[in-house]
């Protein structure tokens, strides 16, 4: 929108987009063109604080959304590693358990034997680095095999009800609602046997159940978005058609995951004890 300046007075031209042309159109001068100027002046600020409060809604989206990932990627690498440990390898995507040998009952020894160790070493550095003074060099040590040995580690429980607490504080509603969503989700994490699982195993529930928690999430934000009484702009929903079906795909994937990692280990009768760093295999 402009006003243009000509001898005779002050004339309003309004931009118009046509067929992907943007051109002037004349509106006048005078009341009517103040008028015109004003209103069109109005809808500009709507739709500058509309694209503002999308810009924080997607950046809100993508921050959720990168805590969910965090949670799936690191879960994933560590039953990576843990399979790895009790024998199985990858062939062409497909975890298959390798074929035991002669020799299998030493290799086992020699994995159980390795793992007292690792939790030996840990159990000493720590306690030189627990003093009230302790060394600089005790404390590096100590922070460098935390680093090289994960898996000693408890660690992605503690992520997951991070993950778990930024995807709560996420609604915008009452706390008995988000006591409620709590609760929904320690039901989806006993009905997929959370309390008698094994430690691999609690890690994947816990990937399905936040997975699942937000799908539900984006679901209600779509929901109420397109309930509103000024609705929803074709982008925001493009956005969040989208969104739904990614969260969907993963939430799918999480399931399929755990699907598969327990038909592992019942097929090969594999016990896996983390706290431990023990692999007994049943066969």
């Amino acid at each position: 929108m402009a006003w243009e300046v000509r001898r005779s007075g002050n004339y309003y031209y309004r931009k118009v987009w046509r067929n992907g042309t943007c051109t002037s159109e004349y509106v006048g001068q005078g009341v009517l063109a103040n008028l015109s100027s004003s209103i069109d002046g109005r809808e500009q600020q709507q739709r500058l604080m509309k694209q503002l409060e999308y810009a924080r809604f997607k950046q809100e989206q993508q921050r959720l959304d990168q805590a969910v990932n965090a949670y799936h990627e690191a879960v994933q690498q560590l039953v990576t590693t843990i399979l790895r440990q009790a024998g199985f390898h990858q062939h062409k995507g497909t975890w298959r358990l390798k074929r035991r040998g002669e020799d299998s009952s030493m290799a086992d020894a020699d994995l159980v034997q390795q793992g007292r160790q690792i939790v030996e070493e840990y159990n000493r550095l720590h306690q030189a680095a627990s003093v009230k003074k302790p060394k600089a060099e005790d404390v590096e040590r100590l922070r460098q095999f935390a680093i090289a040995h994960p898996g000693i580690f408890d660690v992605c429980p503690l992520l997951a009800n991070a993950t778990l607490d930024e995807l709560i504080a996420s609604l915008h509603t009452n706390e008995a609602t988000k006591i409620y969503m709590r609760g929904e989700v320690r039901a989806v994490e006993r009905n997929l046997g959370y309390n008698t699982a094994s430690y691999m195993e609690r890690l994947l529930i816990k990937d399905v159940a936040i997975c699942w928690l937000r799908m539900q999430l984006i679901e209600q934000t779509y929901t109420n978005n397109l309930n509103t009484d000024d609705g929803v702009t074709f982008t925001k929903a493009e956005y969040l058609e989208k969104r739904l079906s990614a969260t969907r795909r993963r939430y799918l994937q999480s399931i399929e995951g755990l699907a598969r990692v327990r038909g592992l280990l019942a097929r090969a009768g594999v016990q896996i004890n983390i706290a431990q760093q023990q692999v007994v295999m049943n066969n």
